[in-house]
């Protein structure tokens, strides 16, 4: 069938929110992590300002991708280890396994 989109189904098992500073910070392994292997996907709001990227690089206050305020974003595998961000914001983030 053309154009039919399956999506997996998922479970959160996991919250935690992190306030951004300007020193890059990245998303906290021992919670995405579990003796049930690591989250397939991460669902992140954002209150306030933050700058992002997802490559393993570290992202500037003024060179990254940009979560404004009540705006939101996925991250799928690998992308939740890479995940690194700065900024005045605090990210409420809910990790997800199948």
């Amino acid at each position: 069938m053309s154009g039919l989109v399956v999506q997996k189904s998922t479970e959160a098992f996991a919250f935690e929110q992190i306030a951004a500073s300007d020193s890059p910070k990245k998303l906290s392994e021992s919670i995405f992590s579990s003796n049930q292997g690591y989250a397939t996907k991460a669902f992140i709001t954002c209150d306030g300002f933050v700058r992002y990227r997802y490559d393993s690089c570290d992202p500037t206050m003024e060179l990254g991708h940009i979560i404004n305020d009540g705006g939101a974003i996925c991250l799928y595998g690998l992308q939740i280890q890479s995940f690194r961000f700065v900024g005045t914001g605090v990210l409420a983030i809910s990790y997800e396994r199948e």
